[in-house]
């Protein structure tokens, strides 16, 4: 997969960076998306509520420190880029390599069902 093989992923949120996220790539959202009917912010990691800026997203249009953190987040260590993807993981993307925990689900929701 190219997400596996770049150093860093950069874009506005998708589906797709989330899965980078989750695999534990380095990432930089922007959570450019903005206040619809449905929601009152769809910012990065919606609906959990974040700062308008950190490490690795920046939820304005203002991109007069895109340079400076794009910079940052190529710099970063691996060691210390793990402690944010540990601290953010479970809160925006948790990676389940093979699906299992869905299999598990289905495997007990199908047991109850037929048997």
């Amino acid at each position: 997969m190219y997400l596996d093989k770049s150093e860093l992923n950069i874009g506005c949120e998708s589906t797709l960076l989330y899965e980078a996220f989750g695999r534990g790539k380095k990432t930089y959202f922007f959570g450019i998306r903005g206040k619809n009917k449905l929601s009152k912010s769809r910012n990065f990691a919606w609906p959990l509520v974040t700062k308008k800026k950190g490490l690795f997203w920046n939820n304005s249009m203002n991109f007069d420190t895109l340079e400076k953190d794009l910079d940052s987040m190529i710099k970063i260590s691996k060691k210390n880029w793990r402690k944010y993807f540990i601290k953010y993981r479970d809160k925006v993307m948790k990676f389940d390599s093979g699906n299992k925990e869905i299999k598990k689900y289905l495997n007990k929701t199908i047991f109850f069902t037929n048997g």
